[in-house]
């Protein structure tokens, strides 16, 4: 684990994340339910558990549009979307609109 590094975020719906076919992803959280979460603090969680590492999160479709927002794509966000995120001591960033 690299401490001052990134984590990088894979979010999206179950269903996008699982046609995610990339080697080395941390897998195994969620799905997240937005609307019993706060899903922004649960990511943020994640990425300090795993600065340096890619991790693929499903996410609801509430839970998504919240991060979609977080990263200003807006609550318009398409949820077959998968959203790249690097998550670092000075915030969030997208990496990618989407790899759907």
């Amino acid at each position: 684990m690299a401490l001052h590094c990134p984590a990088t975020l894979l979010v999206g719906t179950p269903e996008a994340v699982a046609r995610v076919d990339e080697p080395g992803l941390v897998d195994g959280y969620g799905p997240y339910a937005g609307a019993t979460v706060d899903i922004v603090a649960e990511l943020q969680a994640l990425a300090d558990l795993h600065r340096g590492e890619r991790v693929l999160v499903p996410v609801d479709e509430a839970g998504f549009g919240t991060v979609a927002e977080r990263v200003g794509r807006g609550v318009r966000a398409p949820t077959g979307d998968v959203l790249r995120i690097d998550v670092g001591d000075d915030g969030w960033v997208l990496v990618s609109r989407s790899l759907g």
